[in-house]
């Protein structure tokens, strides 16, 4: 068999899409599992009306339990959960995950299921932070990123305080500027190339 056949044959089985994006989205799937059930949880707690519990993985499980052991550890008691944030001051939107009383703080609160607790996790925090102050709503005295693992050779939750909003805001607008720079030249080399 020729190796171009042979590679057809394997096709099928294998599917098209390469092993990485198979494991990207397939991590995506527990993240976003994980992050139904907490959702689902924290509402239930704070007596809102919810459907069935979400149904997971293991590995979203494990991921829940890891957020569980936090939660009982801070005295976690929820505000706004999943709660759209915006500013229109400085043109941006996103979800924040919950903005909770951690220790009695006020705290906005990222849930991540990575391998590690990136830096851009921080601008993100701090940029629904600011917003949330911008609408009027109970103000987040600190913010934290909670990683959450998903395997058992993981077993332990990582936090991670976010600095200071007022230090930290100036480099997301930066931020924010670069990546409007970066999505006009896209757009302008695609007008260029379709005309």
């Amino acid at each position: 068999m020729s190796l171009a056949a042979y590679l057809l044959s394997l096709e099928p089985r294998l599917g098209k899409q390469k092993a990485h994006k198979r494991q990207l989205e397939k991590a995506g799937e527990i993240g976003s599992q994980a992050h139904a059930l907490i959702e689902w949880n924290l509402r239930q707690r704070l007596g809102q009306t919810v459907g069935p519990e979400p149904r997971v993985v293991d590995t979203a499980q494990w991921a829940f339990m890891a957020f569980q052991d936090w939660a009982n550890g801070v005295s976690l008691e929820p505000i706004y959960i999943e709660q759209t944030v915006y500013s229109r001051t400085h043109g941006y939107a996103g979800t924040m995950d919950l903005l909770a009383r951690v220790n009695g703080v006020p705290t906005l609160i990222d849930f991540k299921t990575g391998k590690a607790i990136y830096a851009e996790a921080h601008l993100q925090n701090v940029a629904y932070q600011v917003a949330l102050k911008e609408m009027g709503h109970t103000g987040a005295e600190a913010g934290l990123i909670v990683r959450l693992p998903k395997v058992e050779t993981d077993p332990q939750f990582e936090t991670g305080a976010v600095p200071a909003a007022d230090a930290l805001f100036p480099v997301f607008l930066s931020v924010k500027q670069v990546w409007l720079w970066w999505f006009a030249q896209e757009e302008a080399y695609r007008a260029r190339k379709s005309a």
